[in-house]
């Protein structure tokens, strides 16, 4: 029993280390919570009295806060501590999700969506943690960690969502994913409590210091745009199917879980691809050049084999985000990761907040169009990424 006991560690660590393996099963239950509702947060907006155009501009609220909550990541974390700021961000979202299972129409999703954008903080102050504890496997812990994981999750909760729905109706997946959410804060009380890289705030420091490192600019902006393009195509997905298709809305959320499959299919690639692996960048341009291909097919969305198999090239989007974050871990000096995690997350959710609002009234001009022209950004986008070469700073 006593010589077991390390291999079993090893085994839930999956080879990550302790804090990683932590973050690994923290993000898995936190994206177990983000998949319980996720494909029905624009059906249940929409159900609680809000036009398709309301529901499109309340996404883009909650993508507004989101970004305010985000800017300040770093000062938080330099003054309170990755751990504690991390744990009272998950919190405050815990609450909203709960409270977005209650409201009784939409003006009461707004402390939701307050609370779900300052739980946001968690994802760049995790990504923190886990650059600084992988060494130089980065790309591969940032895909296993930020994909494989949370892909196991958004696998399995969109299937008890759809059962949720047809026996409890649609509030009953918002209290699974507040339990989801609480379980992730039980994991990360395990972390050990190490405050981020110092930061001396000079003129190489915080976000000024951003801007003096070779190409991290256009990475910045290629992110942006990437995230713009998915949002528009997703943003409003599951009501083009509802309304547009006629699918049922107990059964959109089992097949959004082909997504997972996906997107567990792309990072598993990449975890064991060499060549992958050292360039992040062509990795993105692949998985974003899939998702692409899948709004393409939803637009032939009546039958159903094809929207089977949009759904599985979709899962290029979820394995996109983790791998840009890998490469701008790459390209950024160890003392201002902290930043650079949070001005990626602060830039692919802006794409997040102007998508949906745009994608809102195109929707209602033609139902197609937002996959049209997500589909049209970003198949270029893709072969500019797909030919850049990957800067890399590993210094401090």
């Amino acid at each position: 029993m006593v010589v077991a006991a390390p291999a079993a560690r090893a085994r839930w660590q999956f080879g990550l280390g302790r804090e990683n393996g932590l973050i690994f099963w923290a993000l898995v239950f936190l994206e177990a919570a983000f998949g319980s509702y996720f494909a029905l947060w624009p059906i249940w907006i929409e159900e609680l009295n809000a036009p398709v155009t309301l529901v499109g501009a309340l996404l883009g609220l909650g993508g507004i806060l989101r970004l305010f909550a985000l800017l300040p990541s770093a000062w938080l974390s330099r003054r309170f501590g990755l751990k504690r700021v991390m744990i009272t961000a998950r919190v405050i979202a815990t609450v909203g999700i709960f409270s977005a299972a209650f409201a009784p129409s939409w003006p009461w999703l707004l402390p939701a969506l307050l609370g779900m954008a300052v739980g946001d903080l968690a994802f760049p102050l995790a990504s923190t943690f886990v650059a600084r504890n992988a060494g130089e496997r980065r790309v591969r812990a940032f895909a296993i960690i930020f994909t494989t994981g949370p892909s196991v999750s958004l696998l399995i909760t969109p299937l008890l969502s759809g059962a949720l729905v047809a026996t409890l109706g649609l509030r009953a997946p918002f209290v699974a994913a507040a339990t989801f959410s609480l379980l992730s804060i039980v994991i990360m009380s395990r972390l050990q409590t190490v405050p981020p890289p110092d930061d001396d705030g000079g003129k190489d420091g915080g976000y000024r210091g951003l801007l003096r490192v070779p190409g991290l600019r256009l990475l910045l902006v290629l992110q942006f745009m990437t995230f713009f393009a998915i949002g528009m195509g997703t943003s409003l997905l599951s009501i083009f199917l509802h309304e547009a298709k006629g699918y049922s809305e107990a059964a959109i959320p089992p097949m959004t879980a082909l997504t997972a499959v996906g997107s567990i299919a792309f990072s598993t690639i990449v975890a064991r691809s060499a060549r992958l692996t050292g360039a992040p960048l062509r990795a993105v341009a692949i998985t974003i050049g899939t998702t692409a291909c899948a709004f393409l097919l939803f637009l032939q969305a009546e039958m159903l084999p094809f929207v089977l198999i949009a759904m599985t090239l979709r899962g290029g989007f979820f394995a996109a985000w983790p791998l840009y974050s890998a490469a701008l871990g790459e390209a950024t000096p160890d003392r201002l990761r902290p930043h650079v995690f949070a001005m990626g997350e602060i830039l692919a959710g802006t794409g997040f907040v102007v998508a949906p609002v745009l994608a809102g009234p195109l929707y209602e001009v033609r139902a197609e169009l937002p996959l049209l022209l997500a589909a049209g950004m970003i198949l270029p986008l893709a072969v500019v990424i797909g030919t850049r070469r990957q800067v890399r700073a590993d210094v401090a």
